[in-house]
């Protein structure tokens, strides 16, 4: 009897033994191994976002991504490490601008704010709130749709280069912050802020109705609608094409002529000369006015 009973107990440990092996190839076969309401279930991670988004991976690399990092951390953390901006039209930060006395909404004027979790080069997207703040809040504003976040925003021009002393577009610093709810447990590296910043300028305003007289033109003068978004200007049918604003000067191309000008300070007349672009040669000078 006493053989039989250590029998029967090396073969309970003996199967016991096997399990634990298999948990151990295995972390997640505790979930399986054991009722939920005995462990404490592991992070539950979001999916890793584009490495292309955030220009983390060259061109034609290989690098994969994991829906679970190399390794649980020892503590169940979650929280933003870093935030990436990302501007709505595939802009760059580099330049970015908005036009003056833009308060609604313009796509390619808006910035997107996303927290993320760096660990051990995999990315996480979190869920945090943003704050955004102009340096120069005497020349801009911030405009955001919040969706419960903040992270879709606008900066607001309140000026102009004709607004300014020294005839120059007005720039600042827009800083963008994640605010973090941090664990109450022992140490960890979360920051209950992080942080980065972009540039943004405020350039001239020339939406509205323009009529273009042109020396070149036989009939009436034309009249253009134009809508901008930051220096890109735009008409309906794209009849006037590759429209830009830089400083006191305009660009655009009709057919197959280019129109160049220089804004008054009114900012309701433009004077400027044509150039053929097949042959590169002078054709002529050009007046616009807006409509009202």
């Amino acid at each position: 009897m006493r053989h039989f009973i250590a029998f029967l107990f090396l073969s309970v440990l003996g199967a016991c033994g096997a399990k634990d092996e298999e948990i151990l190839r295995d972390p997640y076969a505790l979930m399986e191994a054991t009722p939920i309401s005995s462990v404490q279930q592991p992070v539950k991670w979001e999916q890793p976002m584009n490495a292309s988004i955030l220009n983390e991976s060259p061109p034609n690399s290989n690098r994969r991504l994991r829906k679970f990092p190399k390794k649980l951390p020892e503590q169940p953390t979650e929280w933003a490490t870093d935030v990436l901006l990302d501007p709505y039209c595939d802009l760059s930060l580099e330049s970015f601008a908005v036009a003056k006395g833009h308060v609604i909404r313009h796509d390619c004027e808006v910035v997107r704010a996303l927290g993320y979790m760096d660990l051990d080069d995999d990315y996480f997207e979190q869920d945090v709130l943003f704050t955004w703040e102009a340096d120069d809040p005497s020349d801009f504003d911030i405009g955001c749709e919040s969706y419960g976040s903040h992270n879709f925003c606008w900066p607001i021009g309140k000026k102009d280069l004709f607004d300014t002393e020294n005839g120059a577009e007005p720039k600042t610093p827009v800083t963008v912050c994640g605010e973090n709810d941090c664990p109450d447990f022992g140490e960890s590296s979360c920051s209950h802020l992080v942080c980065t910043w972009f540039g943004v300028t405020s350039v001239v305003n020339l939406e509205g109705s323009w009529k273009l007289a042109w020396d070149h033109d036989d009939g009436p003068e034309p009249i253009y609608d134009l809508t901008q978004e930051g220096r890109k200007l735009s008409s309906p049918g794209e009849q006037l094409k590759k429209g830009w604003v830089k400083n006191n000067t305009v660009s655009f191309e009709r057919n197959d002529v280019r129109f160049e000008g220089v804004i008054f300070a009114d900012r309701q007349t433009i004077v400027g000369v044509a150039t053929e672009l097949l042959t590169l040669t002078p054709a002529g000078t050009w007046k616009a006015t807006r409509q009202f």
